[in-house]
């Protein structure tokens, strides 16, 4: 960094350290302190025209804002270093905006050392109550163990004289529902039976209306040839009967 007539000009973007306040990037440096607003936050870089007294060449700088109207910030002996310092800014933002997005959408996430606490605590808890059951339960055990007994063996016949009426109503039922299904099976297989015959009757009588009508055909077809047969008969006995009346000039003219 150099600082002739009054000016700050950096060889390197390195030597300027970059912060994100409140989404608008601070550039310090030794006795360099610069805001860049939010709103001007175009930054672009150019080349001076003239040679500054002291420099052997034209500086090159950023510009914040429009190009007619913004502001020059940091000038620089290189324009790559202009350059370059633009993208570690660009970059800075973009680091911090992530973080926002993560801080918005990540849930809160307790610590280690509070887990493990709360994991403690559940677990102590837990086994109070556990041993904490397990002597009531025993208390109440050898309370309430001989009552229980005597009035188990009291009960225990009527038990089971209610085991056996209830064995005995139940191969009852069992007995009852074999005796109708045997009959529905019988009525089935009646009802089968009934059906096939119900179910043939109608093709034997048709097989008997099919040979009827097959006999009256043959018999007409008989009729037909007898009546053909009988008139060519009757057409010979009468030819026969007229060449018999006939003169025998006329036969020998019929002929």
């Amino acid at each position: 960094m150099s600082k002739p007539s009054g000016l700050i000009v950096f060889e390197s973007a390195d030597e300027i350290q970059i912060k994100i306040e409140k989404s608008s990037p601070v550039l310090s440096a030794t006795g360099f302190y610069c805001v860049l607003q939010e709103w001007a936050l175009c930054l672009t870089t150019g080349v001076e025209d003239s040679v500054r007294p002291g420099f052997d060449a034209p500086l090159a700088y950023v510009l914040s804002g429009a190009v007619e109207s913004g502001r020059k910030q940091v000038w620089f002996k290189t324009r790559d270093a202009a350059d370059l310092l633009i993208r570690r800014v660009e970059e800075a933002c973009a680091q911090q905006k992530l973080e926002q997005k993560l801080s918005l959408h990540t849930p809160y996430q307790e610590s280690y050392l509070a887990k493990i606490q709360s994991f403690i605590g559940t677990c102590v808890t837990a086994v109070f109550v556990c041993f904490l059951g397990a002597g009531a339960a025993n208390v109440g055990w050898k309370t309430f163990d001989p009552m229980a007994t005597s009035l188990a063996g009291a009960h225990q016949s009527a038990d089971q004289d209610q085991a056996k009426l209830a064995q005995e109503a139940f191969s009852r039922i069992i007995d009852r529902n074999n005796e109708a299904s045997m009959r529905n099976i019988l009525d089935e297989q009646a009802f089968q039976v009934k059906l096939g015959a119900y179910q043939h009757k109608p093709k034997l009588m048709e097989e008997r209306a099919n040979d009827k009508i097959k006999n009256d055909i043959h018999q007409d077809y008989e009729k037909l040839i007898a009546q053909e047969a009988q008139e060519k008969l009757d057409k010979k006995i009468k030819l026969i009967m007229q060449r018999q009346q006939l003169l025998p000039e006329q036969e020998t003219q019929a002929q």
